[in-house]
């Protein structure tokens, strides 16, 4: 019986021993089959990994020398086993559009300057809203539509917007100093285009003609009859007419107590 015994202990120790010898050459054969092809998709530093490779000579298809040389920029040239033989890193080398923009220097925009109207030209600019005044046009040489007429009447290079703004900020204010105009055609255009008139162009203009030419501002009352209708307007110069200061007084009066 001992020695059944003891066979029987040596049988089960040998199989146990026996089983471990064949799990471990299946995670090795697991190892080699599996995880070392796969290897250059580890995340581990390119060194390392190329590394590895060469020493436990791993087979480097073409499907993984495309990924080493995509993702780590490395080059491996394998022989007919497909074991790397030597191998370099990708050093990206500039494309032909990076050359030509470093070779290419842009050159330092310039601001752009206007060019400065000349004499002729605001001669030009006066003459033509004359002859539309002359015309009983109502002009707006303020806005940028008159100047769009000129424009294509003229053929001038100017834009509409800088021609109403040399209008405004310069020759509006020099008219009195346009010289191929006479006192009476500037004195013209200032009470039509409604130009403030300066101080001492007032004086000199009322000692030449006689007669001050500044226009008097228009009354409460001169306002308020013109927005009246034809009719009503002569009916209230009628009664005007004919009151007695006393009952326009009076009438005046009620008006101002029944608005109350």
């Amino acid at each position: 019986m001992r020695d059944s015994d003891g066979m029987l202990e040596k049988t089960e120790n040998s199989n146990e021993e026996s089983e471990i010898p064949i799990k471990v050459e299946r995670q090795m054969w697991t190892f080699i089959g599996e995880r070392l092809p796969k290897l250059w998709r580890q995340k581990i530093t390119p060194r390392e990994k190329i590394d590895m490779i060469q020493l436990l000579e791993v087979p480097v298809k073409f499907g993984a020398q495309y990924g080493l040389a995509e993702r780590d920029r490395i080059k491996v040239c394998v022989d007919s086993k497909n074991l790397v033989e030597s191998w370099e890193f990708i050093y990206q080398s500039p494309t032909s559009s990076d050359r030509s923009s470093k070779t290419q220097k842009t050159p330092p925009s310039k601001s752009r300057r206007r060019k400065a109207f000349t004499d002729e030209e605001d001669r030009q600019m006066w003459l033509y809203i004359s002859n539309k005044l002359k015309e009983n046009a109502r002009i707006k040489p303020k806005g940028l539509s008159f100047w769009q007429k000129f424009v294509s009447d003229t053929k001038s290079d100017r834009s509409p917007s800088t021609l109403s703004s040399h209008y405004r900020k310069v020759i509006a204010e020099k008219l009195h100093t346009v010289k191929t105009m006479d006192l009476n055609d500037r004195m013209e255009l200032y009470y039509n285009l409604h130009i403030p008139i300066p101080l001492g162009i007032r004086i000199n203009a009322k000692v030449q003609l006689g007669h001050d030419i500044t226009p008097e501002p228009e009354s409460k009352m001169q306002k308020r009859s013109k927005e009246m209708s034809p009719e009503r307007n002569l009916e209230q110069n009628q009664e005007n007419s004919s009151e007695t200061p006393k009952r326009r007084l009076l009438r005046r009066r009620l008006c101002f107590s029944s608005n109350d």
